[in-house]
């Protein structure tokens, strides 16, 4: 797919709902644009006034007659640096203020998605866009807006005070002035429209590229196949250099340019200049003025001749993100989140009471591709033990996402409570249905912090005692206890402990119904029927519903097994 076919799958809506997020707060938004122009007007007229006093002081005039312009040339100097200090406090003050709203609120838009609305995405790319694509939208407030609004207003400025002086050579300011704003725009267009967004997904690849190094490189070891690896990152990293190198000289035209065009003003305003002065419009030492304040007034508009080009990496990146947080595409995505009845209803709202849950005439799968199952007819009961089997590669956790809520239902109804569930909030959903995964996810943190994702707030004697439950304590206390690092997913556990610990958190959780999906897969085989049945018995309170999903035979456990292979669309 190409990029410009890329760019017509998002809304332009979409992409400008996303700039709106990189606006800071309207206050403190222009208070850096006021003190960013009160520093470029204080180097215009440092400029000036230098100027005056350096062409006026070879007259030899009393020393009186330039004390005003001296205190000037003082104030000016000092308030550049000091208007400069405080603009940048200010603006990157309101910047990263407003980056931190940006990135909760496009994870929020994220979380929902996972995992279909994300699988399109490698995992190099997926972290490009929401780290450095991120970055890049706080460009749009601090390096294209604000030195537009302060050079334009201090350009505007400058044209009118040499107005005052010679009205040819403030229209000639005026044009060169134009000219190099239309050079600082159709230069960028012209070289760097295309290779922004090739930037972008250069600079995803090289992501990709570091993360499969990082995760894998004692496999890769192993068997010695680092050097392949190595040798498609430095290919990956050489393009998005040739690709930077090439934004660079668009930066470079421009500024050149720049330089030109403000040596050409100069010597235009001295020629108009000089015209005046012969018709005594002026005395003799505003010449000097009007000569260097056009080169000031030019170091000034180039602080934003970046502008259009950093505006076109800020549009890319919005169009990336846009993507991720923008409407599902017919045919994919996750299950639509409704807009909630209740405007007031909690964040993470209880439980709701499980009533059944109802499978007719159901096909799951995974968006874009064929069902994996089909004609799937299922009745669970409140407090019933249901045993889900079926050969490896069937689609038994693809089963499982869809009972959770992570996968829409592609053919067929999915009723919960009664009522569809495509129709609930997703909070509601998931708050009724707990998935214990294959391979559960476990944070790079403490066991304390991973079992408080479920329960905030809940106290250390009650978290030891869920964990007694699960069978885990006698474990974990000898090691730390919930002060244990379970390392990334869960790495210093053995798989039965990441297991019990995963059902720690479901419990804690008061999930109505549970989903255990191949709890044993991590498992010795010789320990994995106790497990099985020690899960199922932890679990089965009397009230709570609970899908196991296993190859291990646990049929007396268990009020009702179904196989799933009658359902299958494909032999495998």
């Amino acid at each position: 797919m190409s990029e410009s076919d890329r760019v017509e799958t998002v809304p332009d809506e979409v992409v400008r709902r996303i700039e709106r997020l990189a606006q800071p707060e309207t206050g403190r938004f222009l208070l850096g644009v006021l003190l960013g122009g009160a520093s470029a007007a204080c180097a215009v007229g440092l400029m000036w006034t230098s100027a005056y006093l350096i062409s006026a002081s070879a007259l030899r005039p009393p020393i009186l007659f330039l004390m005003m312009v001296v205190v000037s040339v003082r104030f000016f100097a000092l308030g550049r640096a000091v208007f400069r200090y405080l603009e940048r406090l200010a603006s990157h003050d309101a910047a990263f203020r407003m980056l931190g709203v940006i990135r909760t609120t496009i994870f929020s838009a994220l979380a929902p998605k996972a995992p279909a609305g994300l699988g399109r995405l490698r995992r190099g790319d997926l972290l490009s866009r929401f780290m450095a694509d991120v970055d890049q939208l706080q460009d749009l407030p601090l390096r294209v807006r604000h030195p537009a609004l302060a050079a334009g207003t201090v350009a505007a400025a400058s044209v009118l005070g040499i107005g005052m002086i010679s009205w040819r050579t403030a229209l000639v300011l005026m044009g060169f002035l134009v000219l190099g704003g239309l050079c600082g725009t159709l230069v960028p267009w012209t070289v760097h429209r295309r290779g922004s967004g090739a930037l972008a997904i250069q600079r995803a690849a090289v992501n990709d590229d570091l993360l499969d190094l990082a995760a894998r490189s004692e496999v890769l070891a192993a068997f010695s196949a680092t050097a392949p690896v190595l040798r498609g990152l430095r290919e990956d990293d050489h393009l998005l250099q040739r690709t930077a190198d090439r934004l660079q000289y668009s930066a470079s035209l421009t500024g050149a340019l720049a330089v030109v065009l403000a040596g050409l003003a100069a010597l235009a305003c001295a020629w108009t200049g000089s015209l005046d002065l012969g018709r005594g419009f002026f005395d003799g030492p505003m010449l000097a003025v009007l000569v260097l304040v056009p080169l000031s007034v030019f170091d000034v508009i180039g602080e934003a001749a970046q502008a259009p080009q950093n505006r076109m990496l800020v549009r890319e990146s919005a169009r990336r993100i846009a993507e991720l947080t923008g409407p599902v595409p017919a045919g994919g995505g996750r299950i639509p989140e409704p807009q909630s009845s209740a405007p007031h209803e909690s964040p993470s709202p209880p439980p709701a009471q499980f009533r059944g849950m109802r499978l007719q005439g159901a096909a799951v799968g995974w968006p874009g591709e064929e069902p994996v199952l089909r004609g799937l007819d299922l009745d669970i009961r409140p407090g019933e033990r249901l045993l889900l089997t079926g050969r490896s590669g069937l689609g038994k956790s693809t089963l499982a996402l869809t009972l959770a809520g992570l996968l829409p239902v592609r053919e067929g109804e999915y009723l919960l409570n009664g009522v569809p569930a495509g129709s609930l909030s997703g909070q509601r959903l998931r708050r009724s249905i707990g998935l214990c995964e294959q391979t559960p996810h476990l944070f790079d943190g403490t066991v304390r912090d991973n079992l408080l994702l479920a329960a905030p707030g809940t106290s250390d004697s009650a978290l030891r005692e869920r964990l007694r439950n699960v069978g885990l304590w006698s474990d974990l206390e000898p090691r730390g206890g919930l002060d244990l690092d379970v390392g990334e997913n869960g790495e210093l556990l053995s798989g039965g402990q990441v297991q019990r610990l995963s059902l720690a958190r479901a419990l804690l959780a008061g999930f109505p119904v549970i989903i255990l999906d191949e709890p044993t897969a991590n498992v010795d085989p010789e320990r994995a029927q106790a497990l099985v049945e020690d899960l199922l018995r932890i679990a089965d309170d009397g009230r709570r519903t609970v899908i196991l999903i296993s190859h291990d035979v646990v049929r007396d456990r268990v009020d009702a097994a179904i196989d799933l292979d009658a359902y299958a669309t494909a032999s495998l």
